[in-house]
């Protein structure tokens, strides 16, 4: 503390502090001085991107710009708890076709049903639900006809 006072009595700038704008100078002049001053110093030298195009500067204006690069980088979700089970189950009916015994797409579409079940018991914010549980037996029927029709376009 005390090395910080006599380095100041001396004229010398604390490490870290910005200088102080002369009287009598503009801002203007003494902010480009600063700068002159940092380039010369080669403060501005090998800064990362240099020589890069600037990401997004052909793309049209977004004022919601930042909040959408926040929302790639951190990959957050913001769908309503419904419309994110719609899309699961959507997914998870395409992989029932793609299963290979009945007893998995049976387990397959109770899991679904249950999730569904949870959600139209719970509240959930967003939009109301408009799932209702999958008819177990109709998709079964549905999964055989397509396991036949698939079975006989490969020539089983």
């Amino acid at each position: 503390m005390a090395e910080d006072k006599k380095s100041q009595k001396r004229g010398q700038k604390p490490t870290g502090q910005m200088p102080k704008k002369p009287a009598g100078q503009t801002w203007e002049s003494f902010a480009d001085s600063l700068i002159n001053r940092a380039q010369s110093e080669g403060a501005f030298d090998h800064l990362p991107g240099t020589g890069k195009p600037i990401p997004g500067l052909d793309e049209p204006y977004d004022p919601s710009w930042w909040c959408n690069k926040l929302v790639k980088r951190e990959k957050l979700s913001f769908a309503p708890g419904h419309l994110e089970l719609k899309r699961q189950v959507e997914k998870d009916l395409e992989l029932v076709w793609k299963l290979t015994s009945e007893s998995k797409v049976r387990e397959t579409i109770r899991r679904i049903n249950a999730r569904i079940r949870k959600a139209n018991a719970t509240n959930i914010s967003g939009p109301p639900s408009t799932l209702t549980a999958l008819n177990e037996d109709e998709t079964i029927k549905a999964w055989i006809m397509r396991q036949r029709k698939h079975g006989d376009e490969s020539g089983e």
